[in-house]
């Protein structure tokens, strides 16, 4: 929400509140006047004063204007929610806010659109300030370097560099296992808590936009998370004058998260069968009942109207609000598309045909009520914002799997009557303008907008030619994975708007290599032998050192100290002629055999920086 006319000195200019970043905006209606550009640039610089370095150890006024637009702007969307607004604007006016998280949070409020390149320079030149602050303490993870990593996720996606995004989202999963945040802590007071569990949960927000469903690429799976969900945001900032319309929003939308993992999980399980699969109703009915239940959660009424509408772009809570509603319908949508003939993510058609005529109807009158519900959604927010909001990116890719799904079920004719196809493209063509609205500036949603104005475009030219809306993605599958057999290649495959596609990563297949697999197996019976005859042997304290050992004529010319060490690791690639006394002298020593040490233990920080 827009501030009222009541600007501090410091504050940014409008222009640059109203319009920060790649971040999708949508606007809210007002019944307090609001400041114009013209009124704070009374009292501030021009943008291209904006300095390279900021001081975080005293108060910055660009410091403190950046940050008061993040958490005016930013904060309500799901994968920002993790700092707390007072603790932070508190440490930075002390002088205490740690330097990574502080350029991280102004990183992000300054990636303005391309048309001011000077805070989009400066944006980027913070941003890889963290990244090197990071790399420099890597050993020594701390909340507020964690939260920084986050952020620096987030950007990175942002603004296209999907591969460099992907690589961060492991080392800060990495960073909060060593933390141990994915356990609950009871002797912490409840903001400190909080604050971790929102940390971790808008970790696993991102996560999921570069794959769902995959457990090769979750970097800290939903089963090794042992945290209660997000409390209610009145509870979390007590003092904040709206935050009882918050609804506990947030809490819904990342156990739909949850959800919607599951069931594409299913999806990629369910792909691989040939022959008929009985269980997967039950499976279906019984995710379904846990989203009628959670529906019974939500505040918000199913049926979105325009006054509803209007009611929640009162609120600074819009962007979770939103993409709660749209991700519980595409939970069903993705639920029972499953059952749709013909449709992509459908079940192999062995399975399909063991199902009942009644299901099969069921399955596709929920995929098009729910569609059209998602489109009604965004068209009604569309067409009724004035002003810029950012929202979740979440929002588009539900968007987009909404007006897929109507465009298919009028070419299928699966519907019959029910929906033309004139009526299908208006749908499509209103969820179309919403997103490119709503993303107008940002690289995460590129894809979706090319391939939905290719759906557009063919549904509209070649009515009943589904061959051309879904074309084969053999070829796509053979260039991405070309030495994957097709069981792999159905399990793995990935979303039109999946980061990890757009990242396209290679695996080196040029490099040379000899025979890998005779190799491999030869390799690792070689260290297996090796390691077996190091911890097979007991310790013995007071033993000489290999390098000090005049008995060890095998050993001559492989150095000492560190040097030694280094071909010792060589050593794990070739047979050995260890004798027991040497065995036992590197089972003494620290240094080669390292697991005998104490083991590292990484501080938890549950007193830093919040």
């Amino acid at each position: 929400m827009q501030r009222a006319c009541t600007v501090e000195s410091n504050a940014l200019p409008t222009s640059e509140a109203s319009n920060l970043g790649t971040f999708s905006l949508c606007s809210t209606q007002q019944t307090t006047p609001v400041c114009t550009a013209a009124d704070e640039l009374e009292h501030q610089p021009t943008r291209e004063q904006v300095p390279e370095f900021l001081n975080f150890a005293e108060v910055d006024p660009y410091a403190v204007a950046f940050v008061n637009v993040f958490f005016e702007h930013i904060y309500p969307i799901p994968s920002f929610s993790f700092l707390h607004p007072g603790a932070t604007k508190e440490r930075l006016q002390e002088g205490s806010l740690d330097e990574a998280l502080g350029y991280a949070v102004c990183g992000v409020a300054a990636n303005l659109p391309t048309s001011d390149a000077i805070s989009c320079e400066r944006s980027l030149t913070w941003i890889t300030k963290v990244e090197q602050i990071i790399w420099q303490q890597l050993e020594r993870p701390s909340m507020a370097r964690l939260q920084a990593i986050i952020l620096c996720v987030a950007y990175r996606m942002e603004t296209g560099a999907f591969q460099r995004a992907f690589m961060l989202a492991g080392l800060a999963a990495r960073a909060a296992t060593a933390m141990r945040l994915n356990h609950e802590r009871q002797d912490m007071e409840t903001v400190i808590s909080e604050t971790r569990r929102r940390t971790l949960w808008s970790l696993k927000i991102l996560e999921l936009y570069f794959s769902i469903g995959l457990p090769e690429y979750e970097i800290l799976p939903f089963e090794n998370v042992y945290l209660q969900l997000p409390i209610r945001e009145d509870e979390f900032q007590q003092q904040s004058p709206s935050s009882h319309l918050e609804l506990g929003s947030y809490s819904i939308f990342v156990k739909l998260t949850s959800i919607r993992r599951d069931i594409m999980k299913l999806n990629r399980s369910v792909a691989l069968c040939d022959q008929p699969f009985p269980q997967l109703i039950k499976l279906i009915r019984s995710l379904e009942r846990e989203l009628c239940h959670l529906r019974t959660q939500m505040s918000v009424d199913a049926n979105v109207s325009s006054s509803s509408v209007l009611d929640l772009m009162n609120t600074p809570w819009l962007a979770r609000q939103l993409v709660m509603q749209l991700s519980w319908h595409q939970c069903l949508c993705d639920l029972y598309r499953l059952l749709l003939p013909g449709y992509p993510e459908a079940v192999p058609s062995v399975v399909l045909e063991g199902l009942e005529h009644n299901t099969t109807e069921k399955a596709i009158q929920s995929c098009l009520e729910h569609a059209l519900a998602i489109i009604q959604i965004l068209s009604e927010v569309n067409s009724r914002c004035m002003q810029t909001r950012f929202l979740e990116f979440d929002t588009a890719i539900c968007g987009y799997h909404a007006a897929r799904l109507v465009l298919f079920l009028s070419q299928s004719k699966l519907c019959g009557n029910q929906l033309s196809r004139e009526y299908a493209l208006s749908r499509a063509e209103l969820c179309l303008a919403a997103i490119r609205r709503f993303f107008r500036s940002s690289a995460l949603v590129n894809p979706i907008l090319r391939d939905l104005e290719r759906l557009i475009a063919v549904c509209a030219s070649a009515p009943h030619d589904q061959s051309k809306m879904f074309p084969s993605s053999s070829t796509e599958d053979d260039v991405r994975g070309p030495q994957l057999p097709d069981a792999a290649k159905a399990r793995q495959r990935l979303a039109i708007h999946s980061l990890l596609r757009q990242a396209e990563f290679e695996d080196d297949k040029h490099e040379d290599v000899t025979s890998p697999s005779s190799a491999g197996s030869a390799l690792l019976s070689r260290r297996h032998r090796n390691m077996q005859r190091l911890l097979d042997l007991p310790t013995r304290a007071g033993t000489t050192g290999p390098w000090e050992d005049s008995n060890t004529p095998w050993l001559s010319g492989l150095g000492s100290g560190p040097e030694f060490a280094s071909h010792l690791h060589v050593g794990a690639e070739m047979e050995l002629p260890l004798s027991q006394t040497h065995l036992q002298a590197f089972a003494s020593h620290p240094t080669l055999l390292p697991w005998f040490g104490d083991q590292i233990a990484f501080a938890d920080e549950s007193t830093s920086d919040r």
